[in-house]
């Protein structure tokens, strides 16, 4: 007689088919492992081919200290070139296809690419290894033809893993429509900062990350666990 599973069993099953399931579908946005760099101080733009970038291209424009797997082996470097300017200033990456071209941008470069993997990814994860200074910024904008979503990011938080649902972007005031994220043909990610800002970022890609509802759900199910306990204990 086949031998009846544990709720405890199913339970494991389950989570280990998700952790699976949502594991194969990230979208790798950029490795950095593909050699990039601006001096900063003065406008810089150029364009960098190879895997490892979402539409097999990187653009960047602008006029902030910038490198890709050079100062830090695969990852980015993004710092406020001290003593060559003044205020503030800022620097683009843009994704938008193999269009050999940093200045310009096609909103359908990439080719309507379902961001959310038919429902299996909500959000952007940035992997923040190094920060220097108060005041950088990096806003990330999702174009396709009409429509564009935006988030701004503020990099004073520290090092760490920082997580952006889609549910968190707001529609861009420059574009007809809010995005569709099952139809993404542009990203652009825009760094601005003042003297002494820095940051260093490791892989960025789109996958499976939790809510702000579920977030606060999983922060308060330890309290209600706790209070069962000690109902059950009186």
């Amino acid at each position: 007689m086949p031998a009846v599973w544990s709720w405890r069993k199913l339970l494991w099953a389950a989570l280990l088919f998700t952790a699976f399931t949502k594991a194969r579908a990230d979208i790798l946005i950029d490795s950095f492992s593909v050699p990039q760099s601006a001096p900063g101080g003065t406008l810089t733009a150029n364009v960098a081919d190879g895997s490892g970038i979402i539409g097999g291209e990187r653009d960047t424009w602008g006029f902030l200290t910038l490198s890709a797997n050079g100062t830090v082996p695969n990852q980015l470097l993004v710092a406020f070139p001290n003593g060559l300017l003044a205020g503030r200033a800022g620097s683009d990456i843009t994704y938008d296809g193999p269009d050999h071209d940093p200045y310009g941008g096609s909103f359908s470069g990439l080719g309507s690419v379902d961001l959310t993997e038919g429902g299996l990814d909500n959000g952007f994860r940035f992997t923040i290894t190094s920060t220097t200074g108060t005041s950088g910024t990096l806003l990330i904008t999702l174009r396709s033809p009409f429509h564009g979503s935006t988030y701004q990011l503020n990099l004073n938080q520290g090092p760490g893993v920082f997580d952006v649902p889609f549910s968190s972007f707001q529609p861009d005031a420059t574009m007809t429509y809010p995005l569709d994220f099952h139809n993404v043909g542009y990203i652009e990610l825009h760094f601005a900062m003042n003297s002494g800002d820095s940051v260093t970022l490791d892989n960025v890609v789109v996958t499976a990350v939790p809510e702000p509802t579920g977030l606060a759900l999983l922060s308060i199910l330890p309290l209600g666990l706790l209070a069962r306990k000690r109902m059950t204990a009186t």
